[in-house]
């Protein structure tokens, strides 16, 4: 007699075969599973070792769900204490049904016709996970030794609940008394204590997270064997997690796994054929993402080859946006950390360094559209892991505090759970700073901050994730976020120079135009964004289909910037304004000069600033630094413009801010040793501290204005050169500054 079980397994031809118990002995051993298809043993595709144990784990599940309103109605109020029955030493005979789609027990995935107590294919799923992570009868059996503590990792949330019955009614031996941890009772003595966490599958409350934390304290108590359930998205605490034992982690849906649910689904003795659905199924990787809703989309096709192609196609990864990092043009600091990142997860993955000897973060900042989110998603698409982007306003939308950390919480354990992964994280300057002067909201602000430290050191902690931070504001960050082993590298994204917007527009554009032509046109965008340039060519090209003509150089120069005398004048003056700048650091030794750019909205000025020792002399000069784009303005105009002026990081609410701690917080002026709180708009109200501080910010300028004038031929010709280059960096801007070294005044003249 032959018994089939499992889909379209065989398990052997002795009649007292049983799957009643753990099948130790003889029977156990003569246990055998169909070959796969030829195609299948051609490419070398063998049973896995826990597809017996598989069999036996299935059987029970199916056999105790179609027996649990019987146990009911016996008396048994809560499914945790009513022992599971065995099922009978041969399976009832089955209920073939015609047509497609019904599995080898006859139950069909798509008639409509739902038998509430059969297992459903998420539940299959769970048994099949379970087994593979166990293995087999004799590890379970370890787990049920006296006072044995086991723990199961690796879990979702909404999968808490569904691995506890699939665990109760299919994975644990025939037989078997559980208890739930918070349902003890002295006068029942079960097999096996179950400390899971109550949650609603989408989260734990404070409260029950509590519990949870007491149960795991109380569980060392049990002198019955515990098994314990932890879900990835909660971190045990340290205190706790350190006493307990390395945890089984549930295995995640791979192919062999989806190929065993398929049989069960959709097998048919003589017209499985393994290899060709194999060859359909997608890869483990975004097997180990699969969704319940997406699986049942699947599993409606009539046939497991067809529901292979579905899941192929449900689980294709959308076109990545951008281009890999190969595709980029330049030599930018940015981009070659991306590189040296990217070339050195592939030689971790490769396991030819460890985990250790990578930088693992990565923090970029810069103007608004400069390719910040354009160049982690070419980091992931080169890198070939899974990119997981977010941001800190997606988590904000999510709801009040509480949520907004469930949220922030949610994206870290994505990433570890789709490990290897890239993660990024965008605007996370809105995490805010904890020395911040602005005290509204600080409570959530200093919430907020705990809680991504809190992830940043987790993450850490494991292996797999690089986390990629983009902002345009990194002074505005708390520093306990910026330091070494949170964000590794901190690294400025600049505007892209000419021969970067050269390569984008040889991408955009083809061959199409001469390189000379497309050059010039590349460096009078000099000063935009990526992202404005590309906002340009679209234009441009919408512009010449409405006019009926091919695109010409003309039009996408025409979407760059209003021509004329204004827009001259103005940028005459700001290249004026930030070549003063440029002369005072120099002069005053206020930190090296990296570039000078010119841009729609004015200009830029990037500096390295210098390490100091506080002294009254170093304050001073940077308060000189400061105000030397406005002494410059006054030396060649005659007058000054309000652009040194304008929101709180502007050169003279920065140098007043100065003239202004120097009194309050820094022990260097008028109050001596006096510390005083309070915002320069506060302390300014005072007519005394208003006139100290006017004058010294006077000063200020006056001394820049002082060195300025002895350079006012050079500092024109300087300004001459950056509007027509719109940008000076290199060897080319040090030609300019090396002059201005060591010549600085110490008092204005």
């Amino acid at each position: 007699m032959s018994h089939e079980f499992f889909g379209t397994r065989n398990f052997g031809t002795d009649d007292a075969i049983t799957i009643s118990g753990w099948s130790h002995g003889a029977a156990n051993d003569e246990r055998r599973a169909l070959p796969f298809s030829p195609e299948a043993a051609a490419a070398g595709l063998t049973d896995p070792v826990w597809l017996p144990f598989a069999a036996e784990v299935v059987a029970r599940l199916r056999f105790n769900l179609g027996s649990e309103l019987n146990r009911m109605a016996s008396g048994y109020t809560d499914f945790n204490t009513a022992p599971r029955a065995a099922p009978p030493p041969e399976p009832a005979k089955k209920r073939r049904m015609s047509g497609k789609g019904a599995d080898a027990d006859g139950f069909s995935f798509n008639d409509g016709n739902v038998d509430p107590h059969h297992p459903t294919a998420a539940q299959l799923l769970l048994a099949l996970r379970l087994a593979a992570t166990f293995g087999s009868c004799e590890v379970v059996d370890t787990c049920l030794a006296p006072q044995a503590l086991t723990m199961l990792s690796g879990l979702r949330l909404a999968e808490v609940k569904p691995v506890l019955e699939v665990l109760d009614y299919g994975l644990l031996p025939p037989e078997t008394r559980t208890l739930t941890m918070s349902r003890r009772s002295p006068s029942i003595t079960p097999d096996l204590v179950l400390c899971a966490p109550e949650t609603d599958g989408h989260e734990i409350s404070r409260f029950n997270l509590r519990t949870f934390h007491e149960d795991l304290v109380n569980a060392f108590d049990s002198r019955v064997p515990v098994l314990i359930l932890w879900p990835d998205e909660e971190e045990l605490p340290a205190d706790i997690a350190r006493f307990l034992p390395a945890p089984f982690r549930l295995v995640p849906t791979d192919r062999a796994i989806l190929l065993e649910l398929l049989r069960l689904t959709h097998g048919d003795l003589g017209t499985f054929e393994a290899g060709a659905i194999l060859a359909a199924l997608p890869d483990d990787r975004a097997l180990g993402d699969l969704s319940p809703l997406a699986l049942k989309a699947a599993l409606r096709a009539s046939s497991a080859l067809e529901a292979a192609r579905q899941l192929a196609d449900l689980l294709r990864p959308a076109a990545t946006v951008g281009p890999s990092l190969d595709d980029l043009s330049g030599d930018g600091e940015a981009l070659a950390a991306a590189r040296r990142l990217v070339a050195d997860l592939g030689l971790w993955k490769e396991r030819r360094i460890g985990w250790n000897e990578l930088c693992r973060s990565m923090l970029m900042f810069g103007p608004p559209g400069t390719g910040k989110t354009w160049l982690a998603r070419a980091m992931g698409a080169s890198a070939g892991v899974d990119f997981i982007a977010t941001s800190f306003a997606e988590w904000q939308a999510a709801g009040h505090l509480g949520n907004m950390l469930a949220a922030m919480q949610k994206s870290f354990t994505e990433a570890r759970r789709r490990s290897p992964s890239i993660l990024f994280i965008d605007e996370i300057d809105s995490v805010g700073s904890r020395l911040s002067s602005d005290r509204h909201g600080a409570n959530y602000s200093h919430q907020v901050i705990n809680g991504f430290l809190e992830q940043m050191d987790r993450i850490s902690r494991e292996e797999g994730v690089i986390v990629i931070g983009a902002c345009n504001f990194p002074e505005r960050i708390d520093p306990a976020v910026l330091r070494a082993g949170r964000f590794d590298l901190k690294i400025e994204v600049p505007l892209p120079d000419g021969d970067a917007i050269f390569g984008m527009l040889r991408r955009s554009l083809g061959e199409d135009f001469p390189e000379a032509d497309m050059r010039a046109l590349a460096r009078a965008a000099i000063g935009r964004s990526s992202a404005d340039v590309d906002a340009a060519v679209r234009k441009a090209r919408s512009a010449a289909r409405s006019a009926g003509r091919a695109l010409r150089l003309e039009d996408i120069r025409a979407e760059f910037a209003p021509a004329g005398p204004a827009r001259e004048a103005v940028e005459w003056r700001t290249a004026v304004h930030e070549c003063g700048h440029a002369f005072a650091a120099i002069a005053f030794g206020r930190g090296s000069i990296e570039r000078l750019t010119l841009t729609p909205e004015g200009g830029i000025t990037t500096r390295m600033p210098v390490d100091d020792e506080g002294l009254l002399a170093e304050i001073e000069s940077e308060m000189a630094y400061l105000m030397a784009g406005r002494a410059a303005e006054r030396l060649v105009f005659g007058e000054v413009s309000a652009g040194a002026g304008g929101p709180e990081h502007s050169d003279l609410a920065k140098a007043t801010a100065l003239a202004v701690m120097l009194d309050t917080r820094f022990g260097l002026g008028a109050y001596g040793s006096l510390w005083i709180d309070g915002t320069p708009d506060v302390l300014l109200r005072d007519p005394e501290v208003r006139d100290r501080v006017r004058t010294r910010v006077d000063a200020a300028e006056a001394r820049a204005g002082a060195l300025l004038a002895r350079h006012k031929d050079r500092l024109e010709a300087m300004a001459r050169v950056l509007v027509r280059e719109r940008l000076l960096t290199g060897r080319t801007l040090i030609d300019w500054l090396v002059p201005l070294s060591g010549v600085a005044s110490s008092n204005p003249e």
